[in-house]
């Protein structure tokens, strides 16, 4: 293959960062000695890859709709590719930012959507021809732990802040921790704007060799994320080998559900799921060893070839 891609996000390697910074990361270095590749439009090439329709600085998100308009008013003869990784309501994104999705989707010349969930809120405003791909995890570097089951030992990360991530399921947690007694919670990254945590081990967040290595030392992860389009973090989690607990409310939780336990209201439902959980902690484990396949090598296949069909 000798087609070429430019990136609409240029993020930074060597730092920790959120599910998009991730999925550039990897499906660029997919990309070494397959194809070529840059973060930038110094040549018009075969395919832009476009991610968010705002230009962000933080993210490194130089390709916006006003950019993505103006490319193509040009008429150079290349392709361009939307992967949609979120939504609108009930998220706390502003309805610019769905406008700019849909403008964009529809300027585009194939549209990937990280999920089920995600294809359904976007389809009847979307003509473009799409796919489904879910994000995947780097196996290098998320391997399985050993299994061992001697505590329960609680974990989870997230990059954003948004209370929407999990505020009411880690407070909660944090709040009966000392009643539990044989229970430990570690949250990694930035927690919840609004948190006050008292109980909780709280780690700033790693790039993906440290977090590996962090998430190896812990039993079962734990994720209150709501409307989640498809979180990253609770497959490197699963992928570390972490049976799951995890919010029903979430656009991608039948990605997981094979390999844990969901609940629906974290004070009713959390401390029972945590019980099920010690008694099923060894077969999750094991179908997580025997089924889970949402891998880096296989999804960036899937993308390369529904944008070269």
């Amino acid at each position: 293959m000798n087609s070429s891609f430019v990136f609409g996000m240029c993020p930074n390697r060597h730092s920790a960062g959120g599910g998009g910074t991730k999925f550039v990361n990897y499906f660029s270095e997919k990309l070494v000695g397959r194809s070529s590749f840059q973060f930038s439009f110094k040549n018009p090439p075969d395919y832009v890859l476009m991610f968010d329709p705002r230009h962000l600085d933080f993210s490194g998100n130089w390709l916006s709709v006003e950019v993505l308009k103006d490319l193509k008013s040009r008429s150079f003869d290349c392709k361009y590719i939307h992967r949609i990784n979120d939504i609108g309501y009930p998220k706390n994104r502003p309805q610019e930012y769905v406008d700019g999705v849909i403008e964009m989707g529809n300027l585009a010349d194939k549209v990937v959507y990280v999920s089920q969930f995600v294809k359904e809120y976007y389809e009847d405003n979307i003509s473009t021809e799409s796919a489904v791909i879910p994000n995947g995890v780097d196996e290098r570097i998320f391997t399985k732990r050993d299994y061992s089951f001697d505590k329960i030992k609680l974990v989870t990360h997230h990059w954003s802040s948004d209370p929407m991530k999990g505020k009411a399921l880690y407070d909660y947690i944090d709040s009966k921790i000392p009643a539990w007694g044989n229970v430990e919670f570690t949250y990694i990254g930035n927690p919840p704007k609004g948190s006050d945590f008292k109980n909780t081990n709280v780690i700033e967040a790693l790039n993906s060799d440290d977090l590996a290595a962090e998430l190896r030392k812990h039993t079962i992860y734990v994720s209150g994320s709501e409307h989640e389009p498809c979180g990253m973090h609770k497959l490197e989690g699963v992928s570390s080998g972490l049976p799951i607990i995890y919010n029903e409310n979430s656009g991608d939780s039948y990605l997981t559900a094979d390999y844990g336990i969901g609940y629906l209201d974290a004070e009713r439902d959390f401390e029972v799921c945590l019980k099920q959980m010690e008694q099923k902690h060894h077969f999750f484990y094991n179908k997580i060893v025997d089924e889970f396949d949402l891998y880096l090598d296989v999804q960036t296949d899937k993308y390369l070839d529904f944008i070269l069909k």
